[in-house]
């Protein structure tokens, strides 16, 4: 906890770990608990079935911590302190981008005002309209009603086995990599050494999201999110069996990519996923959502300034891919004595 908090309590499923401050600096045991090492030996006393796992008091307690001088584990503690704050400032400064792209998106293609061939709103200054008996609204006359399917396909990914899965190989893109909001989370890619030849996606590629593993909940879910894949240093990166690549004209990538994130469509697609434990989207869904097709004029204008923005987030999540090597690499040559502050 780095903030000092009031009239706050700790919730069921969580343990407060108070250090005793004359042997163990807080932030030391923090940055030690990111570690493999730790990660494996919690992994290994975990205790339960199904979906969910326990960590009893005793396994906490009993966890063997690797203790030095005081004052070098404040000093350790300190340098990836920094390291977890620079990271956290980078994931905020993500965050307003991506609300400032989603801002934008719903003024220009939600309300209508996006800058007509004078640059004035154009539904507010005066824009032709017409009915739409599809959306029960006026449109812009000059923009086209249509489906995903009179647009895109979809290429379903890689399917894989546990055998397949390797510390390194070929990049692959997985459930684990999406978050609710529809960006992408780095830490969780896999490796794979496929078997038989495969699809590759690239940079800027759109993917759709086809399973989520739990029940549906709009704060949630994952399936029928896509996200655009970000900067690889790999010359091949793949996707899972449970995504699927998006094949559209650029035209409409960013467009696309911000109408999964609205409200109304997360209403509709989510009614597509089917299951028990786990749930399958039917690619259908995706394929026959009724879309608008504004003018190429304001299509184009739009994707200047979501590439602008969508490239800063790149920039700021390989720094953070940086960040986080460059801790998991110093923390373990620190405990081992192999590197030296």
């Amino acid at each position: 906890i780095a903030d000092n908090l009031e009239d706050v309590v700790l919730g069921y499923h969580c343990a407060l770990i108070t250090p005793k401050v004359d042997y163990l600096d807080g932030k030391y045991l923090n940055a030690i608990f990111h570690t493999k090492y730790a990660q494996k030996y919690f992994e290994n006393n975990a205790s339960g079935s199904g979906q969910r796992y326990t960590l009893t008091s005793d396994i906490i307690s009993n966890f063997p911590v690797p203790l030095m001088e005081l004052a070098i584990q404040k000093r350790i503690g300190s340098i990836f302190s920094h390291l977890d704050e620079k990271i956290s400032i980078n994931n905020q400064i993500n965050d307003n981008l991506t609300e400032q792209l989603r801002r934008l998106y719903e003024y220009w293609f939600v309300q209508f005002d996006f800058p007509n061939v004078d640059g004035a709103p154009y539904k507010m200054s005066g824009g032709k309209m017409k009915w739409s008996n599809t959306y029960k609204r006026v449109i812009p006359e000059i923009w086209k009603e249509a489906k995903i399917k009179d647009i895109a396909t979809l290429e379903r990914g890689v399917s894989y086995t546990s055998d397949m899965l390797a510390d390194k190989g070929i990049p692959m893109i997985n459930l684990g990599s999406f978050a609710p909001n529809g960006t992408y989370k780095s830490e969780n890619l896999k490796y794979i050494t496929p078997k038989t030849a495969i699809s590759y996606v690239k940079k800027d590629d759109l993917i759709l999201c086809l399973t989520q593993q739990s029940e549906p909940d709009l704060t949630k879910d994952i399936a029928g999110k896509t996200l655009i894949v970000p900067t690889f240093t790999d010359d091949k990166v793949c996707i899972s069996q449970d995504l699927a690549k998006v094949v559209l004209d650029s035209t409409y990538r960013y467009y696309i990519y911000l109408e999964t994130r609205q409200v109304h469509y997360c209403k509709y697609i989510i009614k597509f996923a089917t299951g028990t434990s786990i749930y399958h989207l039917s690619p259908d869904g995706f394929l026959e959502y009724p879309i608008l097709i504004p003018d190429k004029r304001t299509l184009a204008a739009f994707n200047v300034i979501a590439m602008e923005i969508l490239d800063k987030q790149d920039v700021i999540m390989q720094e953070n891919a940086q960040l986080m090597q460059l801790r998991d690499y110093l923390l373990p040559s620190l405990l081992s004595g192999q590197l030296v502050i």
